[in-house]
């Protein structure tokens, strides 16, 4: 039933409107006297007066309490559904206010395909970011700093651009979980700088490969494994969050950033891909960082042993994901580390 239906059908039934009948002759709807303190249908309620915002509202006369399955369209209630709770992401908000529809097709191919464009940007300065440890490990960079800041992104940054002109604009705008090209770019290329610096500190001490090749490696090790962690995370992050604004002939796509949040919080929650990525950053450290000195080549939450590098790493890995998913798509998430 479309809107200007319902509203016709309930205004009919408050006896504002007339009905024609068979013949074509206008007949008056149901009379009733809100305030004389007697309940006549359709009245819910009735308490003497025409005064509103007291319980009663004036002049249907019906229960001012979003969530009665009544739907009150009088001041200051100014209710456009009720479904009986107050609770958002079903149609119907807390405030008994209509709902964004789900996202059509081409908004979620808007969504997804930035989404995906992120995760590639965090791959290519992950990629980038590993490249600068080992030449400068081995002696074929000297600057550090400079290196990193060097990283080249542009490609995969442009099909971030590419992305948000061709499959963003018009009816592939969403109404939500979306901002644009550059804050997506920005949050993808800080999670990848933010996650180096966590795990190693700035500045960063690397081993040299020649007199510590134990701890190169244990350096590029941590930082690989890491680095997939991270891409993992945010790969099962729009995994969910594609699943979940797709509508079905049963099921209805989300239709409020809360409730895709809830969506992605869940599904990642529940990933086992990421599990074994964790589990891989573990037993990465295990087997390439036995007897390195930890405390002198890390600097992740001032880490003392193998153990505690790659509680610290991981954490770095999700955490740093999330705020780039967060950041780009305007999203309020779980991330880990949040208080």
């Amino acid at each position: 039933m479309s809107r200007w239906i319902a509203n016709l059908t309930f205004a009919a039934a408050l006896g504002l409107v007339t009905t024609v009948g068979l013949a074509g002759v206008a007949s008056a709807g149901p009379t009733f006297d809100c305030g004389n303190g007697v309940v006549e249908p359709p009245e819910q309620c009735d308490d003497s007066n025409e005064v509103t915002g007291d319980g009663c509202s004036f002049p249907s006369c019906l229960p001012e309490v979003c969530g009665d399955e009544i739907t009150n369209p009088d001041p200051p209630s100014n209710e456009e559904c009720d479904d009986g709770n107050t609770t958002p992401g079903d149609g119907c908000d807390e405030n008994c206010q209509d709902e964004p529809d789900p996202q059509l097709k081409p908004q979620q191919n808007c969504i997804n395909g930035i989404n995906k464009n992120e995760l590639g940007v965090v791959k290519a300065a992950n990629k980038g970011a590993g490249k600068c440890l080992k030449d400068v490990a081995k002696g074929a960079q000297a600057d550090l700093p400079a290196c990193l800041a060097a990283v080249d992104t542009t490609k995969a940054e442009g099909k971030t651009t590419a992305t948000a002109t061709n499959k963003c604009g018009g009816e592939g705008a969403p109404d939500f979980a979306f901002t644009d090209a550059a804050t997506v770019n920005t949050a993808a290329t800080t999670a990848s700088s933010n996650l180096f610096t966590e795990i190693f500190g700035d500045p960063a001490t690397v081993a040299d490969k020649e007199a510590d090749q134990a701890g190169a490696a244990c350096q590029a090790e941590v930082l690989k494994r890491a680095a997939k962690l991270q891409e993992t995370w945010l790969a099962e992050a729009n995994k969910a969050k594609k699943a979940a604004l797709k509508s079905t002939n049963s099921t209805p796509g989300v239709n409020t950033d809360e409730a895709l949040a809830a969506a992605i919080d869940t599904g990642v929650g529940a990933s086992t891909k990421i599990d074994k990525a964790e589990t891989a950053l573990t037993n990465g450290i295990g087997k390439k960082c036995a007897g390195v000195d930890i405390q002198g080549l890390f600097d992740c939450d001032d880490a003392a042993d193998g153990t505690a590098l790659g509680t610290c790493a991981i954490q770095a890995a999700e955490r740093e994901a999330c705020v780039a998913l967060e950041t780009g798509d305007d999203l309020d998430l779980a991330c880990p580390g949040d208080a």
